[in-house]
């Protein structure tokens, strides 16, 4: 893990870069895809889509803590320290590592590509409201697939291994459109990003736990990472739901004063 900071903090540099170039585009040549956030935001689905990540993230951990001594990590699935550290410093690098992950994948999917699908869409003659929508799911899609194309471990349960390809896959799925909704609603990127590190932190501090390093793979073959993946996408299905239900309405909450039929 402390070997892939400086990488990490790169890209986070990098996409920081791209995501002024893009914001100052985007304030010049406003999209026509683009709506208010709504002003009014109603407690309840907040509450549901909050509790659904929690209790994502929260499954992996669970999982680890019953199972784990009985599923040993590959060594081969785990970042190789070229030195010892002591754990204070992993941890920290690992905190560090979350937030700059948080930070560039939220900024780059949720913002620069949303924009940029957005108004793909609507210059081939989509309605706006739906530009959203159908952005949200394209740049999913290419989040799940970024974090489905990922080495596997020698000598790994390929069974397990298609498993965890597919359960990784819808996971990423639906945690992008979740958080293209969140972002939607708050208007900030800071909260999706301190949303996203905070899940991240969840999910694998048990393989620091365990390991003592960072996974360098999603596909480690072992079947406890099965479960765990499987039961983590069956949490965010609900907040899923309300998230499409959401971006369908193209950001917007949907009220019976709005005068508009649903969406």
């Amino acid at each position: 893990m402390i070997e892939s900071l400086p990488a990490t903090l790169l890209i986070a540099a990098l996409v920081a870069v791209a995501l002024i170039v893009y914001r100052r585009f985007d304030r010049r040549h406003p999209s026509p895809a683009s709506l208010p956030n709504p002003a009014e935001l109603t407690q309840g689905a907040s509450i549901l889509v909050i509790v659904c990540m929690v209790a994502s993230a929260a499954t992996a951990g669970v999982c680890y803590l019953v199972f784990g001594s009985e599923n040993p990590i590959p060594a081969t699935a785990v970042e190789p320290l070229l030195f010892p550290v002591p754990f204070a410093a992993t941890l920290f690098v690992y905190i560090v590592t979350c937030a700059a992950t948080g930070f560039y994948e939220e900024a780059a999917f949720r913002v620069v590509f949303q924009g940029l699908f957005e108004r793909g869409f609507a210059g081939n003659g989509v309605i706006p409201r739906r530009c959203v929508l159908f952005a949200a799911l394209l740049s999913s899609v290419l989040f799940a697939v970024m974090h489905v194309i990922t080495p596997i471990p020698e000598g790994a349960d390929l069974l397990h291994v298609g498993m965890q390809g597919v359960f990784k896959f819808l996971q990423g799925l639906l945690f992008g459109l979740v958080m293209t909704a969140l972002l939607k609603r708050t208007g900030s990127l800071a909260v999706v990003a301190a949303i996203h590190m905070c899940y991240n932190l969840l999910f694998f501090l048990p393989w620091l736990a365990a390991a003592g390093s960072f996974p360098t793979t999603y596909l480690t073959g072992v079947s406890i990472d099965t479960i765990g993946l499987a039961i983590t996408s069956i949490c965010l299905v609900p907040a899923a739901v309300f998230s499409v239900r959401f971006l369908a309405c193209g950001g917007q909450v949907q009220r019976p004063s709005d005068g508009e039929s649903p969406c």
